[in-house]
């Protein structure tokens, strides 16, 4: 059993050594590593057993993979030191290969002190015994797999010491590790590194570099991405691959600008030939800029094509954009063209049926599940609750019975989204009463959502239904239903109305420690509303000020309501300040650009100041607001605002 454990230690460590290889069933390149480990290693009595015993083991179970060994860095190291204690292996520092000091001049090189990655990374210098690029390339490509960025940092500044120049394999294995990381700051280094070393990004790295940066949410990251792609002076048009990923990686990030010139472009260059997905990508791209006339000119040079023949893909693409541009009867006709040569799918049906709900006809909806039936396309709980929500949308309670119905006899399982539209459509319908039944069903059927609680306590607050909003804010506590935003809102209403302001504020802070619910803008604007509407100005202004305290900038509501509030309790002099901040005449404009005042309350404001006998400051505001090109006018329902 002693012997058997060291075979199996032997093939570990040997199997180990071929991680740089990119297939681990390659006996004879195992058998080649095996031959390379010197017989003045191994102890007399074994010799004769690893000729005839020990390789066959290794050539048979290398044929079957050994992919989990191969993968394991930690493993391996640990394997290795096992071997070499049991003096089957040479140690790295007695060894007599030419490669005795390795350990040591890479930690030099390195630094002061040796770090664990460089020394695991000296045991694998000893393998690029030519100490070429090519041999760091393969060490990089090892590393790049368990995208360790330090290690690959050091091996290429040891690159570099040693004059080997990087190219642009070893860039790709470095931006590669660092991506990998999810570190987009050193794929920007990696990528400057490689620029002052004089190459240039090629198509390869920038299709890595845009499949990184949809996981970013960081504007500054796309500007980088695409400045380096202007760097490059790639051409994107003239690769359909890179082409693909710059559409994918626009659309992700709603890139609008960008896109509407991509497509401008695309449709002027001369032989354009995109393959399948590129068309899909153009024309989703077209219908998000609104350039009806690109999509149906894309769609015409794919169908014109000999070689291409359009897909189901290609198609809901296309259904897509007509639909979320208005076009719902195009996308139908076009559809009912296309259904002898391309069979319709779930996604194309869903598709359809969303753009009857944005044209408010729930009989269409109806009539084209009906068609989904005859065509023999098998309906799913996604597809029935698109279906739903457009019935959902206009109260349309006797079609909303029949979709459930049918899903039932379907065997659909009704979620929580189905349970949401079904209540939503008996708010709409008015009919608060059957939504609070099944309401109760659902917190029996499927777990508490918060969202299901804010349809009831918006249709409850919109309805005055006080007594049924009181129920839902006690399940809310009972079920112990982690609250949203949106929920938080609609309780501070809910208190509101009951002038309860202590349980508002306090419901916010609950939130805040129990459930780490930090408020948002909207949370603060409702409290702000809420003092305003009970003429609390001390609370209205600490709402207020926790509003801007927490870099939130306030809307013209809150601000309204609060000069309101001042002017009602006989303080324009502190609304006229207000006033002043908002439209930056005492400093920075705290209101947005797009943001103004309704002239009525202006007016309000500057009789309240003549009243108070402060006529100069009335006069003051008027001159001001002419010089910023908002003169007073005499009629209300005119806004005073701001010249750009």
């Amino acid at each position: 059993s002693s012997l058997l454990s060291e075979e199996s230690l032997l093939l570990a460590s040997l199997i180990g050594d071929f991680s740089a290889f990119p297939n681990c069933l390659r006996p004879q390149r195992n058998m080649e590593l095996a031959l390379d480990v010197p017989s003045e290693c191994w102890p007399e009595d074994k010799v004769a057993f690893w000729s005839e015993s020990i390789l066959m083991f290794i050539l048979g179970l290398a044929v079957f993979g050994l992919h989990w060994v191969r993968r394991s860095h930690r493993a391996k190291i640990t394997l290795r030191k096992d071997l070499q204690d049991m003096d089957i292996l040479p140690s790295p520092l007695t060894s007599s290969t030419g490669h005795s000091r390795c350990d040591e001049t890479l930690a030099q090189e390195a630094g002061d002190e040796p770090s664990a990655s460089a020394l695991e990374s000296a045991e694998e210098m000893k393998r690029a015994a030519s100490h070429d690029v090519e041999s760091y390339n393969r060490i990089l490509r090892e590393v790049s797999v368990t995208a360790d960025l330090r290690r690959a940092n050091e091996i290429v500044a040891v690159m570099k010491r040693r004059g080997i120049k990087p190219n642009h394999v070893t860039y790709k294995h470095l931006m590669r590790t660092a991506g990998s990381s999810g570190n987009l700051r050193k794929v920007w280094k990696a990528l400057d590194m490689m620029e002052r070393d004089g190459l240039s990004l090629d198509r390869y790295m920038a299709c890595d570099i845009l499949k990184w940066l949809r996981d970013s949410k960081r504007a500054s990251d796309m500007h980088l991405a695409f400045a380096c792609l202007d760097r490059a002076r790639l051409n994107i048009l003239a690769d359909d691959v890179l082409l693909r990923a710059v559409l994918e990686t626009c659309l992700h990030h709603k890139d609008v600008q960008r896109l509407s010139d991509i497509v401008s472009k695309a449709e002027s260059w001369p032989n354009l030939m995109p393959s399948l997905p590129t068309y899909a990508g153009l024309i989703k791209a077209s219908g998000v800029t609104q350039r009806m006339s690109s999509c149906w000119g894309f769609w015409d040079h794919l169908t014109r094509r000999s070689d291409l023949e359009a897909n189901n893909v290609v198609l809901g693409c296309m259904l897509n954009a007509l639909v979320r541009n208005g076009f719902t009867d195009q996308a139908v006709s076009l559809f009912r063209s296309w259904k002898g040569r391309i069979e319709g799918n779930a996604v194309i049906y869903a598709t359809l049926i969303k753009g009857f709900k944005e044209a408010h006809q729930p009989r269409r909806a109806l009539e084209m599940r009906k068609e989904m039936r005859l065509d023999g396309v098998k309906l799913n709980t996604v597809v029935y609750n698109s279906l739903l929500d457009c019935q959902a949308q206009s109260g349309a309670i006797e079609g909303m019975k029949e979709i459930v119905a049918a899903m039932v006899e379907d065997g659909c399982d009704l979620d929580v989204v189905t349970y949401a539209l079904i209540i939503k459509c008996y708010c709409v319908a008015k009919n608060l009463d059957m939504a609070l039944r099944v309401f109760r069903q659902a917190q029996q059927t499927v777990p508490n959502d918060s969202s299901i609680y804010n349809l009831l306590l918006d249709s409850c607050l919109k309805q005055d239904r006080m007594d049924l909003a009181v129920q839902i804010k006690n399940d809310l506590e009972k079920y112990e239903v982690i609250p949203s935003q949106i929920t938080l809102g609609f309780l501070i209403k809910l208190y509101s109305k009951r002038n309860e302001l202590d349980a508002a504020f306090e419901i916010v802070t609950t939130c805040e420690q129990r459930f780490g619910i930090k408020p948002d803008a909207r949370v603060w604007k409702d409290l702000v509303l809420a003092c305003a509407k009970a003429n609390d100005i001390w609370r209205a202004q600490k709402a207020f000020d926790a509003l801007h305290s927490r870099g939130f900038k306030a809307e013209i509501r809150a601000w309204s309501c609060l000069v309101s509030c001042y002017i009602r309790i006989g303080d324009p002099e502190t609304a006229l300040r207000l006033v002043r901040q908002a439209y930056g005449l005492e400093g920075q404009r705290l209101l947005s650009h797009d943001q103004v005042f309704d002239a009525e309350l202006l007016e309000k404001l500057v009789s309240s100041l003549r009243r108070r006998n402060t006529e100069g400051l009335s006069d003051s505001l008027e001159e001001q607001l002419f010089g910023i090109g908002m003169p007073l006018c005499e009629h209300p329902s005119r806004s005073f605002r701001v010249s750009s």
